[in-house]
């Protein structure tokens, strides 16, 4: 593997990392100052896509704006499911198909925005996100549910789930719908 595919293969570890310890400490903070845990789940995330997209178009002027909307998708997407979570009984069900939809959408516009689309809200509901988005629902599922057990493991499951997701969003083609 030649250095530059070397590189970009632990910008891929670095994406991983980076989701892993925002979702962590995102949820660390739920219960304390919810504020602060929103500030901090949109700031990783909007670092996540950051070096997502650099990973994807070096040298590539950076879509601060596309990037954003789409940390913002994504934030909505977590702090609506565990809200949803919390509720308990059949809000836990809800939660997750919820989880799922607005991460589906919140993907395609991640795709919109690394492949350099023309427009970012094209092809939103694409079948190409539906594994990556439901590899994440579930690790996302099952993450939370081993939290309360014990939180190492409980983050690294969540990392290895998000890296493998990362890898197959890496080798999708970069198709503009």
């Amino acid at each position: 593997m030649s250095f530059f595919g070397r590189f970009f293969m632990i910008l891929l570890l670095v994406v991983s990392v980076i989701e892993t310890a925002t979702l962590a400490g995102w949820l660390a903070l739920t219960t304390v100052n919810a504020i602060l845990a929103i500030v901090v789940l949109f700031v990783g995330l909007t670092a996540e896509h950051i070096v997502t997209y650099i990973r994807a178009n070096r040298g590539q002027p950076l879509p601060i704006g596309r990037i954003l909307i789409v940390a913002a998708v994504e934030t909505v997407s977590w702090a609506g499911w565990i809200a949803l979570f919390r509720l308990g009984g059949g809000h836990v069900a809800l939660s997750i198909v919820y989880l799922f939809v607005t991460l589906f959408v919140g993907h395609a516009l991640e795709q919109n925005t690394t492949r350099n689309c023309s427009n970012l809200f094209t092809g939103l509901l694409r079948q190409e996100a539906v594994d990556i988005t439901t590899i994440e629902t579930v690790i996302g599922f099952v993450w939370l549910i081993l939290t309360g057990v014990n939180p190492f493991v409980a983050a690294g499951v969540l990392f290895v789930g998000l890296h493998v997701e990362h890898v197959i969003a890496a080798g999708k083609r970069p198709v503009c719908y």
